[in-house]
């Protein structure tokens, strides 16, 4: 009898156990939570490097950090977090300091930080771009480009007191400024359509010309006896130009300063390498390892059916042809008018914006063009200010007098409001 109660126990107990399996199969696979992830990072795109001036420690640029390891190669140690979009470092004259550009406050804006991570400082502000930071062998002073004169121009920021200061003037764009190493002069980077390539500009402001470029040039930086060293991207091919002579083989060459290790070698970036050679030498890479940890949260795919007929939700209509262009009629008013009564007639149908010249249209289509919107007329209705570029389709949202909100359009048929 005993036995038998025992059974019926373990029997029970096997039934319940089997129960719980099968439900636990029977559901959908649960989240076990976060997973850390180490990627081991060998090779980079478009990375940028700078040699410190004891020659000993490399900075450089990967996955939007900076990273520090020796200039012979080795494991590099992420100073930087991922929120800085960290690019192009330049070190300090006595070493101490590495300044860099950083996309981390939503624009380009110079940035400093300590070798070891710390003291982290923001140089420059606004709503305009700073980029490509390079300091004067004093220390005294970096120079950079900007956009803030309305095209990008060279400019310096004297550390000190924190002004700035406009080098160039021109109605063309420069960028890539580098210190000569005496201090005397800036070398820098123009499109200027009558002598495109290198510039040179002194103390007293007097500019000269000293290498014409066919193609898209790049990061001029002065070698000990005072020549320029710099990138030329030509067609497909990308290569370092020494005073005017091809010094790279057949290599992808980044578009970033190279670095003087001496009289005789110098330390660049190309095909995903950081690289150091001697004009007429191969190149020798310089190995690195940079550890990338991030954790992964656990999931569940989500299974789509690609192949299903049955009915959907539309997420959008595009309409071509004979419709669409009686469409253009009815909405524009003809296709071109922008008076009062066009307008009112504009804000009363579905459509809030106009059709393309080619008789398409995307239905509620927001583009990304500037629309600058005038005030608001006594009926209500705002005078149309100016478009980006002729042709350009632009949706925007503003608020007239009365707080009612206004969805405005603005393309290649005229202005169009519809108030909501």
């Amino acid at each position: 009898m005993r036995r038998t109660a025992t059974s019926r126990v373990l029997s029970w107990l096997i039934l319940c156990c089997s129960l719980i399996s099968f439900t636990n199969a029977s559901r959908p696979q649960q989240s076990q939570g976060n997973r850390r992830i180490q990627l081991m990072l060998t090779e980079g795109t478009s990375i940028a490097a700078a040699v410190s001036p004891d020659g000993r420690t490399v900075v450089i640029d990967l996955s939007g950090s900076l990273w520090i390891l020796p200039s012979s190669g080795g494991i590099a140690r992420r100073i930087t977090d991922e929120f800085s979009d960290a690019r192009q470092p330049a070190w300090s004259p006595e070493g101490r300091t590495i300044a860099f550009q950083s996309y981390r406050d939503g624009g380009w804006h110079i940035w400093t930080v300590a070798p070891d991570g710390t003291a982290l400082k923001q140089l420059t502000s606004g709503p305009f771009d700073h980029r490509e930071p390079h300091w004067s062998p004093d220390g005294a002073r970096i120079a950079f480009s900007s956009d803030r004169s309305g095209n990008y121009d060279i400019w310096e920021l004297v550390l000190a007191t924190g002004q700035l200061r406009q080098v160039t003037n021109d109605a063309s764009n420069e960028s890539m400024p580098a210190w000569s190493r005496d201090g005397r002069e800036i070398a820098f980077v123009s499109d200027r359509p009558s002598s495109p390539g290198i510039w040179i500009i002194d103390a007293s402001g007097q500019e000269r010309v000293v290498q014409k470029t066919a193609g898209a040039t790049f990061a001029p930086s002065w070698s000990p006896d005072g020549k320029l060293l710099y990138n030329v991207l030509e067609g497909t091919q990308s290569r370092l130009m020494l005073d005017g002579v091809s010094v790279s083989n057949d290599e992808d060459v980044f578009p970033f300063r190279a670095q003087w290790l001496s009289a005789t070698e110098f330390l660049y970036t190309a095909d995903g390498k950081i690289k150091r050679r001697a004009p007429g030498s191969p190149p020798r890479i310089v190995d690195f390892t940079a550890a990338l940890d991030f954790n992964r949260t656990s999931f569940t795919p989500k299974r789509r059916d690609f192949d299903s007929t049955t009915s959907r939700p539309a997420l959008g209509i595009y309409e071509t042809g004979d419709f669409a262009r009686r469409e253009t009629d009815r909405l524009c008013c003809a296709g071109r008018s922008v008076d009062h009564a066009c307008r009112r007639r504009a804000a009363t149908t579905a459509h809030s914006g106009c059709l393309p010249r080619n008789g398409s249209r995307l239905v509620a289509r927001r583009a990304k063009s500037r629309l600058f919107f005038g005030p608001f007329g006594v009926d209500g209705f705002m005078d149309s200010g100016s478009c980006n570029r002729p042709g350009s389709a632009a949706l925007g949202s503003v608020f007239r007098r009365d707080g009612r909100r206004v969805v405005a359009g603005w393309d290649a048929c005229g202005f169009h409001q519809r108030v909501r």
